[in-house]
């Protein structure tokens, strides 16, 4: 970067640092250049790499991205701090700063990290649910296709049934009108609730449409909800009324053979006032069914010729989906009692929440060994745990933030594993840096493991253009690729890249070509049209008692003064030493008394 005429230099009680790129590189204490923040349940772990140099480290803390920085621990000896006694669920954002010799370097951006405790088995502490897509208009009926290892479900609004496969995301099932729930028949068919023409369908292996069921004693459906398909091949559904006008004497449970449709249709459950979601136990012994009128989850014994006896209240708060585990465990998510999906044990009781991040209405489990669990929800996306790192590049960084045309230009990148596993450790992570479409400009590598929901800023050093870019005036296109190498399997591969439109300036005019532009040189009252009026700092030193020496170059007979602030936008306004005369090619100055505040901006002016 060219020096500027004008030069600051910050100054902090018992330690300094110099913004000047000017300033000699013996006193500009290098900035850190990776640094994480790990929530966890109450606390949040930070480390970062170690500076060159570098005699202690400062944390700082702020309560929003923007708001003023509190430091936390100061003249830290290792580059890593566990802040402990944090609130869970509350948003805290941390910045780290290096010392040497009493100078500080550059506060690195700030990472924002969410402490949160663990949920049961399912979340860490720390972690948060993944947001797998987004892009929906009220979604439900979500079902896993082991054989095609992707999960299946409606886009209500949209009026379409979609696919979600790990690592590459969205593809089209099939166009069909506000479709509700859906299930696996034993030959792997779907089989969906359709309300809008009041029937349950098949979709066969060659995409084509069967109507299984359109009604029930001579009459249609109210509005097929939710289905479940038994061991023994039997469909069962529910049948409410919440859009459509009823058509039936109830709203019902029914069952049927798919072989023979219609004829086979059996209400199995007519005591309900509004039927929605439904599961069977593990072992077909159990039926829940939740009843949104009566605002209850009950459960039904199962007897082997397929009716239902022993109804009884399970929970009594109404759910929309539900899902059973092996053990017992009933998951349910109601969107009218927050956004939450709840999980009570085989007694009813409470066990946890998952919190989500938008109003839940059905889930399902997946995997190879059932090991996700998939939320559709009421609002625009898809979440879900994966059990798998999703790296995601949340901002792109540049210093200096508005370059011009010849400038050096470096950068960094904020990443975040928004999945719900840590990635491996000692496994490189790559950020590679195109510009106009030349890839791998500069890149930044980070071998450690990046625990859920932690973020990273990563700052170039490498790539085709070693550490650094040099800007060419116009308009230039800048994207991040997050794990460019592919060697981290994702649950999402195709969210990993952010882009930003970088405006280059052309160069300010040096009419005395002494490498520093003209306005520059009005600022600090040189002459922009004299070579020889060029004014620089030549040196800094940090003198007990918090004192500093500044020594600039300097025209003889030109008068000079040295302003001081606690802003630095206020600096012009802000005089601070008596007028110093120049009678040398250089001029020395010290305050005689230590400085007052905890931070000073320095500057020198000709005045004339």
């Amino acid at each position: 970067m060219k020096p500027r005429s004008s030069k600051y230099v910050r100054f902090l009680s018992l330690s300094a640092a110099l913004l000047a790129s000017a300033v000699p590189a013996i006193l500009a204490q290098p900035a850190i250049s990776n640094f994480m923040a790990a929530p966890g349940n109450a606390e949040v772990v930070l480390s970062w790499n170690g500076a060159t140099n570098s005699t202690g480290y400062n944390v700082k803390r702020a309560t929003s991205a923007s708001g003023p920085l509190t430091v936390i621990a100061t003249n830290l000896l290792n580059p890593g701090l566990l802040v402990t006694n944090l609130r869970n669920d509350t948003a805290y954002f941390f910045a780290v700063s290096s010392v040497s010799d009493g100078f500080e370097s550059a506060d690195t951006a700030r990472l924002r990290a969410v402490p949160s405790a663990p949920v049961l088995d399912l979340l860490p502490a720390g972690a948060k649910l993944e947001k797998l897509a987004s892009g929906f208009a009220a979604t439900e009926g979500p079902v896993w296709d082991p054989a095609g290892g992707y999960l299946i479900f409606s886009d209500q609004l949209n009026n379409r049934l979609l696919r979600w496969t790990p690592g590459s995301g969205i593809t089209l099932l099939r166009e069909t009108t506000r479709p509700n729930g859906n299930a696996l028949d034993l030959q792997g068919r779907l089989i969906t609730c359709e309300p809008a023409t009041r029937s349950v369908t098949r979709t066969e292996m060659d995409g084509t449409v069967t109507p299984l069921v359109t009604q029930y004693n001579g009459k249609t459906f109210n509005e097929p909800n939710d289905v479940v398909v038994k061991s023994d091949g039997t469909v069962w559904f529910t049948d409410p009324t919440y859009s459509n006008p009823q058509t039936q004497p109830g709203r019902y449970v029914y069952r049927f053979d798919p072989a023979n449709g219609n004829a086979t249709v059996t209400a199995v459950a007519t005591n309900l006032n509004q039927p929605n979601g439904l599961c069977f136990s593990r072992d077909e012994t159990k039926l829940f069914i939740s009843d949104t009128g009566n605002s209850q989850i009950r459960v039904f014994d199962v007897l082997p010729d397929n009716s239902l006896t022993n109804s009884r209240v399970f929970i009594p708060e109404a759910s929309d989906g539900i899902r059973v585990t092996p053990e017992g465990r009933l998951f349910w998510g109601n969107w009218a009692l927050g956004n939450h999906v709840r999980i009570s044990g085989p007694d009813g009781g409470l066990l946890g929440l998952l919190v989500v991040p938008e109003p839940p209405t059905n889930l399902s489990f997946g995997g190879t060994n059932q090991e996700m669990l998939l939320i559709t929800t009421l609002g625009m996306s898809l979440y879900g745990i994966t059990r798998m790192p999703d790296l995601i590049v949340i901002a792109i960084n540049r210093f200096p933030a508005n370059p011009v045309s010849g400038q050096s230009v470096s950068f960094s990148a904020v990443i975040k594993n928004q999945g719900t596993a840590p990635t491996l450790d000692g496994v490189p992570i790559r950020v590679a840096f195109s510009i106009d479409g030349e890839t791998n400009v500069v890149w930044s590598e980070f071998t450690a493991s990046i625990p859920p929901d932690a973020s990273v800023v990563l700052t170039a050093n490498g790539g085709a253009r070693n550490r650094t870019w040099t800007a060419t005036a116009g308009m230039h296109l800048v994207k991040a690729m997050v794990d460019n190498l592919d060697v981290h399997r994702e649950s999402n591969e195709t969210n990993n890249v952010l882009a930003l439109n970088l405006n280059v300036a052309a160069p300010a005019p040096d009419s005395d070509g002494d490498g520093l532009d003209d306005p520059g040189e009005a600022a600090a009252g040189s002459d922009p049209t004299d070579a020889a009026s060029l004014l620089k700092i030549l040196a800094a030193e940090h003198l007990p008692g918090d004192r500093l020496a500044l020594t600039w170059s300097s025209v003889p007979e030109k008068t000079y003064r040295v302003s001081r602030q606690a802003v630095i936008g206020n600096l012009e306004s802000a005089e601070f030493s008596d007028p110093i005369t120049a009678t040398t090619a250089t001029t020395s100055w010290t305050n005689n008394l230590p400085f007052t505040r905890p931070a000073q901006f320095l500057r020198i002016q000709v005045i004339q």
